[in-house]
């Protein structure tokens, strides 16, 4: 369940005065905007877009780029396919390489610059993994011969690409015996030659990883596990890659946290990624303002009874679309959101894909007012879809009882047993105290005192020792206080 305001209350009780704010998103019906879908690929035996590091979908004007794997007798192979109307009609599709891959985490990914598409993957044709690479200069419609970019005697898998002028950055995964390590090579003429591998993680096991360029600063993020648990990374280069500062560890909790996937606009860096501490796989997000000097606080997009996970992220100045596998309704569809103020607020989600068979792995691209989204159906079909309206409007937002600078949502679940989730946001750094009282007003517990920075954020409250009952959750910034009504009840 996304988090939203439901409406406005007031409620009187004692000396508190509690109300409700409403922040209204108007997502402009977005689901009805969505057009019909077109299968792009169709396979006897399955098909799929990849993982949330990879990049199988790119939209530059009318020209779609789509990119894929399908499996022929039992052997996956790298397919490209492209539209030059929008996505009304579709080009044949091109083979990149032949059938001869059986693990299916050898995905490929591409990038596009101007005219130049360039198509990375994983090949097992020598008899171990390798990562190959194919070139187009003039949009996909004609290729050059493969190529391999990566060293004899290493197992290299899971490849991510970015690309700008004829600057070439590619990440993948290098697996030894004892480890699986982020490698990263650059090439300055358009990859004819390469580097020397950089390894970008520290500990013995990190995979898929993903990549983006903008200006001279590159920005990478993966997933690495330390001692049993799995956590976000984050790397930059401000130099194109000749070197890279420190990894930065983004999510918060000793748990299972993958699949991340980047957006970047200008100094507006956005990652989000999937994460399972609360029993369930939910979208966790966050931001950094400066080009990924700094970071905020990661924050859960939402906190549901069932899972969440593959976002997709795509950035148009301070627009921002994230779409991800919900299983709400088995065995998985596709839903939406988004945000008009670079990740603060979001609106509500809307359910974009609803089919009675399994919906994954889902990409999303912009062009001008146009929203484009690429999925997997029943790991058989690949399916392309586009709201010409998606990224236009604005967001509407009203507050007439609330203080400016501030929201304080109502709990979910509510009632609850053993945890509930609160959520707030900041429209400036400021000092925020969160209590929890008796319908008495006694205080009974400080949840928060500290400083905030702008932006989104989520406090749970345990409530497994607490007696059933009501009680007030209260929070203040400044000299403005707002009170929330929470009930727990034990099964």
């Amino acid at each position: 369940m996304m988090w939203r305001s439901e409406g406005s209350r007031v409620l009187l009780s004692l000396p508190v005065l509690l109300l409700m704010t409403v922040t209204v998103f108007d997502p402009a019906s977005l689901a009805a905007q969505w057009q019909e879908e077109c299968c792009l690929f169709s396979a006897q035996d399955s098909a799929r877009t990849g993982y949330t590091n990879c990049r199988n979908l790119v939209v530059q004007g009318d020209l779609v780029h789509s990119l894929w794997m399908d499996k022929e007798n039992g052997e996956w192979r790298p397919t490209y396919r492209r539209s030059m109307d929008g996505g009304s009609t579709w080009e044949n599709a091109v083979h990149l390489a032949e059938p001869n891959t059986t693990w299916p985490r050898h995905l490929a990914s591409f990038a596009v610059h101007e005219s130049t598409v360039y198509a990375v993957w994983a090949d097992e044709r020598s008899g171990e993994s390798r990562i190959y690479m194919r070139v187009s200069a003039d949009n996909g419609r004609t290729w050059t011969g493969d190529r391999c970019i990566s060293p004899e005697g290493l197992e290299c898998y899971c490849p991510a690409i970015a690309f700008e002028h004829s600057s070439v950055h590619v990440v993948y995964t290098e697996r030894v015996p004892s480890s699986r390590n982020i490698k990263y090579i650059r090439s300055s003429d358009g990859g004819e030659h390469w580097t020397k591998r950089v390894s970008l993680s520290s500990s013995s096991y990190a995979e898929a990883a993903c990549i983006t360029i903008e200006g001279s600063v590159i920005h990478i993020c993966w997933y690495e596990f330390f001692f049993g648990q799995s956590e976000i990374m984050y790397r930059r280069s401000t130099d194109g890659g000749a070197t890279w500062e420190n990894s930065v560890r983004l999510s918060q909790d000793p748990g299972v946290q993958n699949g991340c996937t980047i957006a970047v606009s200008g100094d507006d860096v956005h990652i989000a990624w999937h994460d399972y501490r609360t029993g369930f796989f939910d979208v966790h997000y966050v931001y950094s303002w400066d080009g990924g000097a700094h970071w905020g606080e990661e924050e859960p997009v939402m906190v549901t009874p069932y899972d969440c996970y593959f976002p997709t992220l795509a950035v148009s100045d301070q627009t921002l679309h994230l779409a991800w596998v919900d299983k709400r309704n088995d065995p998985g569809d596709i839903y939406y959101c988004r945000s008009d103020d670079a990740g603060r607020t979001w609106g509500l989600e809307e359910p974009v894909v609803s089919s009675p068979l399994r919906s994954r792995y889902p990409f999303l691209a912009i062009s001008g007012d146009a929203l484009h989204l690429l999925r997997t159906d029943d790991y058989r079909e690949v399916r392309h879809m586009r709201n010409p309206t998606g990224n236009a409007g604005t967001t509407v937002a009203r507050d007439p009882v609330a203080t400016p600078g501030y929201t304080f949502d109502q709990n979910y679940p509510n009632p609850f047993s053993t945890r509930t989730s609160m959520q707030y946001r900041l429209s400036a750094v400021a000092h925020v105290c969160i209590t929890l009282h008796d319908m008495l007003g006694r205080e009974l517990r400080i949840l928060l005192d500290d400083m905030r920075n702008p932006g989104t954020h989520v406090i749970q409250i345990d409530g497994s020792e607490l007696p059933e009952g009501n009680y007030l959750c209260r929070m203040t910034v400044g000299k403005d206080t707002m009170t929330r009504l929470i009930s727990v009840m034990h099964h």
